[in-house]
C-alpha cells in the first residue's frame, strides 16, 4: 500500500490540515484514513474528490472548522512593517597618506649636480685655557655632485664629492692681520650606504627616515705662500681627515610632487693628518708632519626637493684637538731639538646649496 500526503478542506473551501498519512484508494472499497486536526474528526467513509491528483475530503458542515494556526494571518513585526529610514551615507574609507601624497620619500637613485655658497671660519687655540691664536675667514663658492645607486628593501649605496674655495683673510695675535690674500680649498669625498624606512597609516602622515653610515676624507689646503704680514711670512698648509660618518635623514611630504628633507650626521675623527711647509717660511726650516687622533665633526641640512630641483641650508662644525708633538732639528733649535705641536682648532660653516638631479 503505497502512502502519500493528503489534504481536507471545509466546506467553504478553507483548507483544514495536512494529513501526517492516508492510505492509497483502493478499487474495492475505502479503507479508513486518519486524520490529525485540532478538531476532533473521527474516522469517516467519505469518498475522497480529487484536485490536481491528491485527495481532498470534504469535512461535515457540522463540525466547526478553526483555520489552522500556520493559516492564521500574521501582522509583520513592527521593525519589518515600519518603513525603514536611509542610513546616513558612510565616510569613504581613509586612503594611505603616501597614495595622497603622490611624492616618493625614498632615496632617489641617479645623478646630482650643484652649486654651493658658505661663509667659513677657522680658528686656532694656543693653551688649556683656549685662547685663540689665529683664526682665518672667508666667503666659499663651490660644486657638490652625488652618485647614487637603490637597491631592493630600501637598500641604497651612494658617492658624494664637494668642491669650494675662497680668499681668506688672516689675522693673528703675534703677527697682525691681512684681509683676502690666502687661498683657500677645500675638497671631500664620501661613500654611503643606507636604508629607508618609510612609515605611513590610515591617520598617520606618510614620512620617512633614512639612516646610513660609510667613510669620509676631507682635504683643505690653505696657500699662504707668499703672504707677508708684519714682517713675518705665511706658509702653505694642508689638512686631512679620515672620519665616519652616522647619520639619519628624515623626508616629509609638502605637496604632491615635493618633499621637505631633514639631515643630521654626527663625524667621528679616525685619523688626520696636518703637514706645515714650515720651509716656505724660513729658509732651512724642515717641513713638519703632525698625527691628529682626537676630534668629531658635526653637519645637518634641511632641504626643499623637487622632482629634480632641491635647495636649502647647510651648515658643519669640526672641533679637533691638538696633534701629536712631531720632532725635529731645525736652525732656530740647534744644538737641540724641537717639538712642533698642532694646536686645538675648530671651523665653521654655514651656506646654502642648489643642485639639479638628472634621473
Amino acid at each position: 500500500m503505497a502512502a502519500y500526503p493528503c489534504m481536507i478542506k471545509s466546506a467553504s473551501g478553507a483548507l483544514l490540515c495536512v494529513l501526517t498519512f492516508c492510505p492509497a484508494y483502493a478499487d474495492d472499497g475505502y479503507h479508513p484514513y486518519y486524520l490529525t486536526t485540532r478538531d476532533a474528526i473521527s474516522q469517516t467513509n467519505i469518498p475522497p474528490a480529487l484536485e490536481n491528483g491528491r485527495p481532498v475530503y470534504e469535512a461535515p458542515a457540522s463540525v466547526p472548522v478553526q483555520p489552522a494556526a500556520w493559516e492564521e494571518p500574521v501582522a509583520p513585526p513592527a521593525a519589518i512593517a515600519a518603513p525603514v529610514a536611509a542610513a546616513p551615507a558612510a565616510d569613504p574609507a581613509p586612503v594611505p597618506a603616501e597614495e595622497t601624497s603622490g611624492v616618493d620619500l625614498g632615496t632617489r637613485g641617479g645623478f646630482q649636480l650643484g652649486v654651493e655658497a658658505s661663509n667659513y671660519h677657522y680658528q686656532e687655540h694656543t693653551d688649556s685655557a683656549d685662547h685663540q691664536f689665529m683664526r682665518q675667514n672667508g666667503i666659499k663658492a663651490g660644486l657638490v655632485a652625488s652618485a647614487t645607486e637603490t637597491f631592493s628593501y630600501g637598500m641604497f649605496l651612494s658617492g658624494e664629492f664637494r668642491f669650494a674655495y675662497s680668499k681668506n683673510s688672516y689675522f693673528s695675535d703675534p703677527t697682525g692681520r691681512i684681509d683676502r690674500d690666502a687661498d683657500d680649498y677645500l675638497g671631500e669625498g664620501r661613500l654611503l650606504f643606507g636604508k629607508d624606512f618609510v612609515v605611513s597609516g590610515e591617520y598617520v602622515p606618510a614620512y620617512d627616515f633614512t639612516p646610513y653610515t660609510g667613510l669620509g676624507l676631507r682635504d683643505l689646503f690653505n696657500n699662504s705662500n707668499g703672504v707677508v704680514v708684519n714682517n713675518s711670512a705665511g706658509y702653505r698648509r694642508n689638512s686631512e681627515y679620515l672620519y665616519l660618518p652616522v647619520g639619519l635623514t628624515q623626508r616629509f611630504p609638502v605637496s604632491n610632487d615635493a618633499r621637505l628633507s631633514v639631515n643630521a650626521e654626527y663625524d667621528q675623527l679616525l685619523q688626520g693628518m696636518q703637514s706645515s711647509y714650515s720651509n716656505d717660511a724660513t729658509f732651512n726650516e724642515p717641513n713638519v708632519i703632525n698625527n691628529q687622533r682626537h676630534g668629531f665633526g658635526l653637519r645637518g641640512s634641511i632641504m626643499y626637493e623637487g622632482k629634480n630641483w632641491s635647495f636649502g641650508p647647510f651648515g658643519e662644525y669640526w672641533n679637533i684637538n691638538a696633534s701629536d708633538y712631531s720632532i725635529y732639528n731645525g736652525s732656530d733649535c740647534a744644538p737641540y731639538y724641537c717639538a712642533l705641536s698642532e694646536p686645538h682648532n675648530q671651523t665653521w660653516e654655514y651656506g646654502a646649496e642648489l643642485r639639479y638631479r638628472f634621473k
